[in-house]
């Protein structure tokens, strides 16, 4: 099988405060996908059930692209389907970010073989690390976050095409779930706001997907 990483020790002793784990078997809960319909993203060609469980309903799909052209994994996100941002017609960034926490998930289908654990995670830690300072977060707690976050990602199941990774935005920080049975929580709300940030503010890393969130939002009962 394809090669494994080897996390330093530093890096998992520093991470220990700040994941909780769940033990192996077939995730059950906020995650699995609720009946057969799915939506396909046109840019992408990846599917996304229309509703994942705990009642969250597709929201919008995007594509995240580097280099201008690589796409590297699509995204969905997913909304309460009681929250009361479907169907308002002022439905913007600071108030999906306020709803979120145990209310949202976002999805993520890898639709490139260039994307591997380590340029993910590091991707995604260059993108949060500032909306996390953002947040009046201490460098040092900051770091201790970020360092937990990157240890459940790169502890998961080695990615390929088609590979499933699940960000459940939860009131006490980010479950991390990659294929069917792995899933860590990384304990931080702040990290769940930043994360969603990401995605969703003013200078968001994939912003055709950010901005087709609102207008999903804003025009959806």
């Amino acid at each position: 099988g394809p090669p494994r990483l080897l996390l330093p020790l530093s890096l998992l002793c520093a991470a220990a405060g700040w994941l909780a784990v769940w033990p192996a078997g077939k995730l059950v809960g906020g995650l699995a996908a609720v009946g057969a319909t799915t939506v396909t993203d046109h840019a992408s060609g990846a599917a996304f059930p229309e509703e994942l469980d705990k009642g969250q309903r597709l929201v919008a799909t995007g594509v995240r692209k580097k280099f201008g052209a690589v796409k590297v994994y699509a995204v969905g996100l997913y909304l309460d389907k009681g929250s009361s941002l479907w169907g308002d017609a002022n439905a913007q960034a600071a108030a999906l970010l306020k709803e979120a926490p145990g209310k949202a998930t976002l999805r993520l289908v890898i639709t490139s073989g260039l994307a591997t654990q380590e340029k993910i995670a590091a991707a995604l830690r260059d993108s949060v690390e500032p909306r996390l300072l953002a947040l009046k977060v201490a460098k040092a707690d900051a770091d201790e976050v970020l360092q937990a976050f990157q240890a459940a990602f790169l502890k998961g199941p080695a990615l390929k095409p088609k590979s499933v990774i699940v960000f459940r935005l939860a009131k006490t920080g980010v479950e991390v779930s990659i294929g069917e049975t792995y899933r860590v929580e990384v304990k931080s709300p702040k990290l769940a706001h930043a994360l969603l940030a990401t995605y969703v503010d003013r200078t968001a890393v994939a912003p055709k997907f950010r901005d087709e969130i609102f207008v999903e939002l804003q025009h959806k009962l």
